[in-house]
C-alpha cells in the first residue's frame, strides 16, 4: 500500500511539472510572438516615416528645379517591384534606414521609398501646378 503512494505522488508530481512546463512554453511563445509582432509594426512606422521625409526633400527638389527628374517613366506591371529595383533615384542613409526618391521624367508623379530593417514603405505623390499634391501609399 506504501508504494503505490508513492507511485500515485510521483504520478501527480510528474503530471503538474509537466503541465507547468507546457504553459512555461506557451507563455515563452505568445511573448516572442507579440515582441516580434510589434517590433516589425515599429519598423514600418519608421519606414513609412522615412518615404514621407523622401518626398519632402523631392519637393525641395522641384521647388529648387522644375526639371528636375531621375528616371523614365515606370514599365507597365509590378510598380514596387519596379521602385526596390531598378529604378533610379536618389538613394539617403539615415541611421540604419534609407529612402530611395525618384521622379518620372514626363510622368506627373514622384515616388519615395523608406526602408528600415525588412519594412518597407512605399508613397507616391502628384505633381499639380508644380506642387506635390494627392500623397498616398502604394
Amino acid at each position: 500500500m506504501q508504494k503505490m503512494r508513492h507511485g500515485v505522488a510521483l504520478l501527480l508530481v510528474i503530471i503538474i511539472g509537466g503541465t507547468l512546463l507546457a504553459l512555461g512554453v506557451i507563455t515563452a511563445r505568445i511573448v516572442y510572438n507579440t515582441l516580434w509582432t510589434t517590433r516589425a509594426l515599429f519598423d514600418k512606422e519608421r519606414a513609412y516615416w522615412l518615404a514621407s521625409g523622401g518626398l519632402e526633400l523631392a519637393s525641395a527638389r522641384i521647388d529648387k528645379n522644375h526639371a528636375w527628374f531621375t528616371d523614365m517613366p515606370p514599365p507597365s506591371g509590378n510598380i514596387k517591384a519596379w521602385l526596390a529595383g531598378s529604378a533610379i533615384g536618389e538613394r539617403f542613409v539615415l541611421g540604419r534606414g534609407e529612402v530611395k526618391v525618384v521622379r518620372e521624367r514626363e510622368g506627373g508623379r514622384v515616388y519615395s521609398i523608406g526602408c528600415f530593417s525588412q519594412a518597407r514603405a512605399f508613397i507616391c505623390g502628384e505633381l499639380i501646378d508644380g506642387n506635390l499634391e494627392n500623397r498616398k501609399e502604394l
